[in-house]
């Protein structure tokens, strides 16, 4: 962004990369958690003339099926030093230690386990039009479903988003479990 004469005011929205979910090498019936969202930010700022650097935060991408790691984090958005919006946290895998969602603007969900959701650097709340928070809007991730031992499918659980926290996963007395 170039500003080549006075000053003005900015109003800025500014999301990072959503996460990947996570993978599963369990077979059927096994699930993995969701990826989460990226930060959002949002607020007006005065800008002076000159160059302001803007990245643009890129998407994660999800684990290779049958690999059973987690997902791969998205990437920050940043407007210059106003702001910075961490990317969402990738979803908990079967391999990686041990399947819990990973921490993010929003965090990830966690696998069927139960595990853990990532947690969110991101704030919860907020209304539309407001200023967010230094940190941005974020939810954690859900938690996956319990093993207990029956049938599954089990779930995972749901990665964050800006608006509210990720589901946790259920469980299907359905199927055959893998």
């Amino acid at each position: 962004l170039s500003i080549t004469s006075g000053t003005k005011t900015a109003e800025y929205l500014v999301i990072a990369g959503g996460a990947g979910g996570g993978g599963n090498n369990y077979g059927a019936g096994r699930a993995i958690g969701g990826g989460g969202a990226g930060a959002i930010r949002y607020g007006t700022t005065p800008i002076s003339p000159g160059s302001i650097p803007i990245t643009v935060g890129g998407g994660g991408g999800g684990s290779p099926s049958g690999s059973g790691y987690n997902g791969t984090p998205g990437s920050n958005s940043v407007f210059g030093t106003v702001a910075t919006a961490i990317g969402g946290g990738g979803g908990g895998g079967h391999n990686d230690p041990p399947g819990a969602g990973l921490p993010g603007g929003s965090g990830g969900g966690g696998m069927n386990g139960p595990m853990p959701g990532g947690s969110a650097t991101g704030s919860s709340g907020g209304t539309p039009g407001s200023n967010s928070p230094g940190a941005g809007w974020g939810n954690d991730g859900g938690a996956g479903s319990p093993n207990n031992g029956g049938p599954g499918p089990w779930e995972g659980g749901g990665g964050g988003g800006a608006g509210t926290a990720g589901t946790p996963g259920g469980h299907s007395q359905t199927g055959s479990h893998g």
